[in-house]
């Protein structure tokens, strides 16, 4: 007898991520800032004029029961530092398992790599933005909502100048979908 999955879903609080005092802010344009929401998470990144990074984490978790479900939630770590945003948790199972998805929103001109396993990546960038976009998925769809040019066989991975080209934005994923979008 198969029993049903319980899917728990614990919505994080905004995290306005900034450095301490005397440590080093990520400047916008230096360094780039990598970003695995693990497994089975998805990434949504929006670039803004600040130079700050706030990441909003959502956190599901599955199991056989409830009280499985929210025994997970805790052992779930939304991680980050420098340039690095992760999540990390307790390895799972077919029935026992735990995506994150982020929101983050990036300081314009920021080098980006975002990679999502079994889950989609979404980007939403202003109509005057500049930026060379690599994107690619294994498994997933691609839908970008505006004209790009492309040169060279079209496939599931994708490099192009956004505006005038620019920092590096990498956004890849292997059985999600890949959206592009202008805000």
């Amino acid at each position: 007898m198969t029993l049903p999955r319980t899917l728990l879903t614990i919505a994080a609080a905004t995290a306005l991520l900034t450095a301490p005092a005397g440590a080093q802010m990520l400047p916008p344009g230096k360094g780039v800032i990598n970003i695995d929401p693990g497994k089975n998470g998805g990434v949504t990144v929006k670039g803004w004029s600040r130079n700050e990074v706030p990441v909003r984490a959502r956190i599901e978790t599955a199991a056989p029961s409830e009280s499985e479900a929210r025994s997970l939630v805790p052992q779930v770590r939304v991680a980050s530092g420098a340039s690095q945003i992760h999540a990390e948790g307790p390895s799972g199972d077919n029935d026992h398992y735990w995506p994150v998805t982020y929101e983050i929103f990036v300081p314009h001109q920021s080098d980006i790599d975002a990679k999502a396993h079994n889950g989609g990546v979404k980007m939403s960038v202003p109509s005057n933005y500049s930026a060379h976009l690599e994107t690619g998925t294994t498994n997933g769809g691609m839908d970008v909502d505006f004209p790009v040019t492309v040169q060279g066989k079209l496939s599931k991975d994708m490099s192009f100048n956004l505006g005038n080209g620019g920092a590096t934005v990498r956004v890849m994923t292997t059985n999600g979908g890949v959206k592009i979008q202008r805000s």
